[in-house]
């Protein structure tokens, strides 16, 4: 007669299978439950932003300089001239980096803009 080879070591590979299982079915679930609440807090309105009038200053900085209004300014200049369009109304500034220019060079300059009166200053995206 021949013998059969013993079931034991099967049922523990079974176990496991049926854990892992469970554990991906409530995992997707808990991603499902994220994922909904996430799409539902999106959708909530938003209070749209107030911009006082005021002049709207474009900045143009390349690595050769800054330009305003074609005219190329030293920091001494632009900030005196951006002081006199800030006492015209609420200033708005933005910033037109070209590529190349260094990350600490458009901070300073936005920092020079709100020092200078600027009640929004802002890298713009071309």
């Amino acid at each position: 007669m021949r013998r059969l080879a013993p079931t034991a070591p099967f049922v523990p590979v079974l176990g496991c299978l049926l854990v892992v299982a469970l554990g991906c079915e409530k995992r997707a679930a808990t991603h499902a439950r994220a994922a909904a609440a996430s799409t539902t807090s999106a959708v909530r309105p938003v209070a749209p932003v107030e911009v006082a009038e005021g002049p709207t200053v474009d900045v143009y900085v390349r690595a050769d300089g800054v330009r305003v209004a074609g005219d190329a300014l030293e920091e001494p200049a632009l900030r005196a001239y951006l002081r006199r369009q800030a006492e015209a109304g609420a200033l708005q500034v933005r910033l037109h980096a070209s590529e190349g220019v260094p990350h600490e060079r458009i901070v300073a300059l936005l920092d020079l803009a709100r020092e200078a009166g600027a009640e929004h200053a802002a890298l713009a995206s071309d």
